[in-house]
């Protein structure tokens, strides 16, 4: 397939969303590769990735949602082997009967060119169960999850590195409806491949390329009034041509529809259809959304908690050769308490994050963007994980949360959908202590606080006003990873928004700096310590990375909440002791600065270490500095050389934290 000239298409999108194309169909645009064993000469393959295939029997064939042990990417800490080359379908191979979690070994040659298909859990590592497929002969691994809530990641263990064959996990869901075929004999087959399966008609779905809602859970109350433009949903999906012939009369259809907790009833809430004359083998991608005409957004409100489901279909003139990847479903949440962009397990009250993204050389602050319509409430905890290269417990001491108000447009300066220095406001920080034990690689973190003010006796609370937008972010300590969920990918929804309704700003996801039109490597600029930003008011915001590469940057952050106007946090981490004197005591002076800043610590009780960070007005760390065995001392920053702007100094002393804000003006 020839690759299509940029310049001449990025022209000819340009001009149809002037003109007000009918249909909102366009040719995403994917700048560049992918790189490595994932490249293709088929421009479009970089939209679609790996596909994790079932094609026999026609009961459960179909793409499966997956997690991998080898992303690809060379991100430290990932194991396992890559797809160099397409896995044609191949059957599937489980241990031996009353083994179905591959915990003893079996003969060298039971899985012999076939892919190994076995259960997680039994106390046996993923890289364990993997070691012995591939010592059989297997040359794929397929693990299903053993409870529900999607595939995770997956750790190497003690033996994982010696795994150089390609290991991925499926859901429970997926895996049961699998082996209820394979132990009914019926022979199932698996392919993995990075485009079609060598049908002639054959639509179906990009991984990763549906058009869901705002978050993956928002509490209920959230979710009451009209006219929320962050709550709204356009429906749509980014489909290929996986076939060898064109395709007449496509349609992708839309249904969405709410299940209230406890019930089993599904009430319908939204259906649309969106329609392509013509589908070539050329343009073999296409982003089909809802039509630029009225309702095509609409409100998404719920009476009470529950489960949406949002499903779609394709459709055309030919009878399609693969029907398995044709219908989809993605569910969103409404709920008690919880907000949370990635997915959100509700048996264990904790964020899913199935792949970690970070590893820079020096600490960075990540996170999600959440809008509040309904403001309030306290924040009780934010959940996230870290991930470590070293075994055992944390070497750091500890790390922050910060809480961000952002409004565009604040102090006198352009609204335009980007965040600019002087719109950003750190309104609250949280601090986390690692035990020592319990704190590790992987393991659920949680921070019981989030404070505005230590100036007083008493500690003071975040309460969440309404129509506000928070960035909600993790410091991350150098040569960590952050938790990520990499099944759910926002981008298909700002595209959707931006190109459909012509949406200028959706911050379904926060992405790297302004988009240009040109390449951004997401993972170096995540090592050069750039703030993932929303979308510039260029349309073409969205097509400015790679799109494949971008799946897995989600983070795995949920902001629980507390609607009681007189609940107090507990107070393990607070920011203060119950005393007339604060446990950080700070002054800073002057304000504004111009070449220096003085700082005045005072501590109500001797500490070991003391670290100041000081974070910019786009929210990026700017330094960290720490001053050990003090209880007071006198401390000057150099601000001649930090450019003009807003600045906040945050200290952490005796697993209490405290922040200043201050100004550079020349």
């Amino acid at each position: 397939m020839k690759r299509i000239n940029t310049i001449k298409l990025l022209l000819f999108v340009t001009l149809l969303f002037a003109a007000g194309a009918v249909n909102a169909q366009r040719h995403p645009l994917a700048f560049g590769t992918l790189g490595g064993a994932y490249s293709a000469s088929n421009w479009y393959k970089n939209y679609v990735g790996l596909r994790l295939e079932v094609t026999t029997p026609p009961a459960v064939a179909g793409d499966k949602e997956y997690t991998t042990a080898n992303d690809g990417s060379g991100t430290t800490g990932l194991w396992g082997g890559i797809v160099t080359s397409p896995i044609p379908p191949t059957l599937i191979q489980m241990p031996p009967a009353g083994d179905s979690l591959a915990g003893t070994a079996f003969g060298a040659g039971y899985m012999t060119g076939k892919i190994g298909f076995v259960y997680r859990g039994g106390g046996i590592e993923f890289g364990a169960k993997a070691l012995a497929c591939q010592n059989a002969g297997a040359i794929a691994v397929v693990i299903v999850n053993n409870v529900s809530g999607g595939p995770v990641g997956m750790g190497a263990g003690a033996v994982g590195a010696s795994v150089t064959i390609p290991v991925f996990m499926i859901s429970k869901t997926d895996g049961d409806a699998i082996d209820a075929q394979y132990c009914g004999l019926n022979p199932v087959k698996i392919t993995i491949t990075n485009w079609g399966l060598g049908n002639v008609n054959d639509l179906g779905f990009v991984p990763g390329g549906l058009g869901f809602w705002h978050a993956y859970a928002v509490p209920s109350d959230q979710l009451t009034g009209t006219g929320i433009s962050a709550y709204k949903q356009v429906d749509g999906a980014f489909i290929a041509n996986y076939g060898s012939a064109a395709q007449a009369n496509v349609k992708v259809s839309g249904s969405l529809s709410f299940t209230p907790t406890g019930s089993t009833t599904a009430s319908p809430i939204h259906t649309d259809t969106v329609k392509l004359p013509t589908f070539s083998t050329i343009d073999s991608v296409w982003a089909m959304f809802d039509t630029l005409t009225t309702g095509n957004e609409y409100d998404v409100t719920a009476a009470g908690t529950g489960r949406f489901d949002l499903t779609y279909n394709i459709s055309a003139t030919a009878t399609d050769d693969y029907p398995g990847d044709n219908t989809t479903t993605t569910s969103f949440y409404s709920t008690d308490s919880v907000y949370s962009k990635g997915r959100y397990d509700f048996t264990k009250n904790q964020p899913l994050r199935n792949s970690y993204r970070g590893g820079a050389t020096t600490a960075q602050i990540w996170g999600d963007m959440f809008y509040v319509a309904k403001g309030g409430a306290k924040i009780s905890k934010v959940q996230y994980s870290l991930f470590a290269t070293a075994t055992g417990p944390f070497s750091e001491p500890g790390d922050n949360a910060y809480l961000f108000k952002w409004v565009d447009g604040d102090r006198g300066l352009t609204k335009d959908s980007i965040i600019q220095n002087g719109e950003l406001e750190l309104v609250g920080v949280g601090t986390k202590t690692f035990d020592g034990i319990n704190d590790t690689s992987g393991a659920l973190l949680e921070i019981k606080n989030m404070g505005i003010d230590t100036t007083g006796a008493a500690s003071h609370f975040v309460v969440l006003q309404s129509n506000t937008w928070y960035y909600l972010a993790i410091g991350v300590p150098a040569a960590y990873y952050l938790g990520c969920d990499g099944i759910l990918n926002p981008f298909p929804r700002i595209y959707g928004r931006v190109h459909a309704v012509n949406h200028i700003f959706d911050y379904s996801n926060m992405q790297f700096g302004e988009a240009t039109g040109s390449v951004e490597d997401i993972y170096t600029n995540f090592a050069a310590n750039n703030l993932f930003m929303p979308s510039n008011v260029s349309h073409l915001a969205v097509d400015s990375f790679n799109y494949y590469s971008a799946k897995g940057l989600l983070p795995a952050i949920a902001m629980v909440i507390n609607k009681d106007t007189t609940y107090v946090p507990p107070i393990d981490h607070t920011l203060v002791n119950n005393t007339s004197r604060p446990a950080i005591g700070i002054t800073i002076y002057p304000n504004p600065a111009s070449e220096y800043l003085n700082v005045s610590l005072d501590l109500d009780k001797f500490a070991t270490s003391v670290k100041y960070t000081l974070i910019d007005g786009m929210g990026r760390i700017v330094s960290e500095t720490i001053h050990n065995n003090l209880q007071s001392e006198k401390y000057t920053i150099n601000t001649y050389v930090l450019a003009s702007g807003n600045y906040f100094l945050v200290v952490n002393a005796n697993d209490k934290v405290t922040f200043k804000k201050f100004v550079v003006a020349r």
